[in-house]
C-alpha cells in the first residue's frame, strides 16, 4: 500500500549534442526533405522527471525515500548518425550520478528494505526506451547488498531495482534512453519515474 509520493524537480540537465564534424550540405534533390527533417529534428525533446514514494508493508514504520534529480535532452542535426539522409544516434545516457536517491530512517541497521522503479507516460512513443542503472552504493551507517548494477529497463508496472540494509544517502543513478529514431514524430515527449521503497528483500 502506497502511502505518500514527492516528486522532485530541483535538477535538470540537456545532453550536449555529439554528433560527427562538419558534413556536406546535400544534393538539390535532397534539400527539401533534409529541411522537413531538420524542422522536425528541432522538435523532438525528451523530459525525464523522477519521483520517490513509500510502499511499506508494515505502514506504521518510518523509513523514508528521498530522490533528487531530473533529466531532459533535445536532439537535433548534431546527433545525426552521418549527416544529411542518416538516422539519428539512437542511444543517449545521462550523467553516471544523474539522479541520487536515499534511504533514511530506518530503525536499526539490519533493517532491510528493497527499491522497485517503473515509469508512468505523460506524451510517450513506442520506439522509445528507458533504462535504469546504479553506478554506486552511498553512503551511510547501512549496506547496499546487490542488485541495479546493470541497465534494466523501466516498465509501466513496478521492477525490482536493488535492496540493502538501513540508512544509504546518495546512491548514484545513472539513466539510459533507447530506440531514438528519426521516424519518431517530432514533439516533446516527458514520462516520470518512481522509485518505491518496500520492507524487507
Amino acid at each position: 500500500m502506497r502511502a505518500k509520493s514527492a516528486c522532485s524537480t530541483t535538477q535538470s540537465q540537456s545532453r550536449p549534442h555529439a554528433g560527427p564534424g562538419t558534413n556536406a550540405l546535400p544534393a538539390c534533390g535532397e534539400a527539401q526533405q533534409w529541411s522537413q527533417q531538420m524542422k522536425q529534428l528541432r522538435a523532438l525533446t525528451i523530459a525525464v522527471v523522477v519521483c520517490g514514494a513509500i510502499g511499506l508493508s508494515h505502514p506504521a514504520q518510518a523509513k523514508d525515500i528521498t530522490v533528487l534529480g531530473n533529466w531532459s535532452l533535445t536532439i537535433g542535426p548534431a546527433d545525426l548518425v552521418g549527416g544529411a539522409g542518416t538516422n539519428l544516434n539512437s542511444t543517449y545516457q545521462s550523467d553516471p550520478a544523474q539522479v541520487y536517491v536515499t534511504i533514511s530512517n530506518c530503525a536499526r541497521t539490519t533493517e532491510k528494505w528493497h527499491v522497485n522503479v517503473k515509469r508512468t507516460d505523460t506524451v510517450w512513443d513506442s520506439q522509445l526506451q528507458l533504462w535504469v542503472q546504479r553506478t554506486g552504493s552511498g553512503v551511510g551507517s547501512g549496506w547496499l547488498w546487490g542488485g541495479g548494477a546493470t541497465y534494466q529497463q523501466v516498465g509501466l508496472t513496478d521492477g525490482y531495482f536493488f535492496y540493502g540494509k538501513g540508512d544509504l544517502s546518495s546512491i548514484p543513478i545513472q539513466l539510459e534512453l533507447t530506440g531514438v529514431s528519426v521516424s519518431i514524430a517530432p514533439g516533446t515527449y516527458s514520462t516520470t519515474v518512481t522509485y518505491t521503497l518496500v520492507d524487507g528483500w
